[in-house]
């Protein structure tokens, strides 16, 4: 969850930055803009492979989630949508894993 936490307090001061060294023209970077930008970020650095497709899939996670709770731009964003995201991501792991043991 730390991890999953620094991640986007990371995107999010990417995007705060950049807005702030734009101010004489207002712009919105997309979720996907943002997310690919990330990517790229860490696929610079010693990350594994594995480790980046996991934050990829947490952060697209993450994007779907506050589309359903009709969030469509980054500055929407704050620590209770990331913390209940966790907490429905976290939920919706252990619903996914009982139903997995009922069946096999």
């Amino acid at each position: 969850m730390q991890s999953a936490k620094a991640l986007i307090k990371k995107l999010e001061y990417e995007f705060l930055f950049d807005i702030q060294t734009h101010d004489n023209e207002p712009h919105e970077t997309s979720f996907e803009k943002a997310i690919l930008s990330f990517i790229k970020e860490v696929e610079r650095t010693t990350v594994k492979v594995k480790q980046i497709s996991d934050i990829n899939t947490k952060l697209n996670y993450f994007k779907d989630y506050c589309f359903s709770i009709n969030i469509q731009k980054l500055h929407e964003i704050n620590q209770k949508h990331i913390n209940a995201s966790m907490e429905n991501h976290c939920m919706f792991k252990h619903v996914f894993n009982y139903l997995n043991e009922i069946i096999n």
